[in-house]
């Protein structure tokens, strides 16, 4: 096979078209807040940009989770920092095994990929998943934050003023960045972390089962309808890996969304 018609290189070739349209976005976006940043005493240059992982359009389920912010990496590019330390195997100072956060996303991106595989007996450890992850054989997924600024703090809370005013900045007047930057990722299934009455912010959100352990939605973009699916966050200890997470989003999956469950293995 020539290796330029590949179906490798095709995915590759779409994902840099699609990395384009991130950038200019994120041009328009960072210009566009410009007042907001200035007057929490930030700069242009603190804008923290996301988006999605290599080979995330070779996935059999399109995942974007969204997130509320991030955690000191004021002015870098989310995805980067995060596709190292998946490669180091280590989210700072901590193993990546350790990290609820993390780890939670591997496990579900790989499970839905996976023909929803047995959590505990099919789906390998964090750090096994990262080995392969962002190749042509692993797994990938593409990340948002509501916040385009990072929580420097050294509080674990999630900074709301600062969360809400980012999202408000982002859809206001003419254009709703938050929502450009979902439709250029044109996920098959968006999985949001605790946002509940934040939602709308992400654009035409339409109730199907409000609350938890997973609430269903369907996000509206013209005639197509994505699953949308809030859980409890990530990083929420006292939550069942299984129970409150990965078999209700199967669920919702089955009822909801029965095209993206085809028992497709790697």
């Amino acid at each position: 096979m020539d290796y330029a018609t590949s179906p490798e290189s095709r995915i590759l070739a779409a994902e840099r078209l699609l990395l384009d349209k991130l950038d200019n976005l994120f041009v328009r976006w960072r210009s566009s807040i410009h007042n907001l940043a200035r007057s929490h005493g930030l700069h242009d240059s603190d804008f923290v940009t996301d988006g999605f992982h290599p080979y995330y359009l070779n996935q059999n389920v399109k995942i974007l989770f969204v997130g509320r912010e991030s955690r000191g990496i004021s002015g870098c590019d989310n995805m980067r920092v995060l596709f190292q330390a998946y490669k180091n195997k280590r989210i700072g100072k901590q193993h990546i095994n350790s990290n609820l956060f993390h780890k939670r996303m591997l496990y579900i991106a790989y499970g839905l990929n996976n023909g929803m595989c047995d959590w505990t007996n099919d789906i390998p450890y964090a750090d096994i998943i990262a080995e392969k992850f962002g190749t042509s054989n692993g797994i990938s997924f593409a990340f948002m934050n509501l916040s385009k600024f990072s929580n420097e703090s050294d509080e674990w809370q999630s900074n709301w003023s600062m969360i809400g005013k980012s999202a408000d900045a982002s859809n206001s007047g003419v254009a709703n960045y938050i929502h450009e930057e979902i439709s250029i990722l044109s996920p098959d299934l968006i999985i949001t972390m605790n946002l509940g009455e934040h939602l709308p912010v992400l654009g035409a959100v339409t109730p199907i089962t409000p609350g938890k352990p997973v609430g269903t939605y369907w996000y509206n973009e013209s005639a197509r309808k994505t699953l949308l699916l809030d859980t409890f966050h990530f990083t929420a200890l006292k939550k069942h890996d299984i129970n409150d997470f990965y078999a209700p989003i199967c669920d919702a999956m089955r009822e909801h969304a029965p095209q993206l469950c085809r028992p497709i293995g790697r």
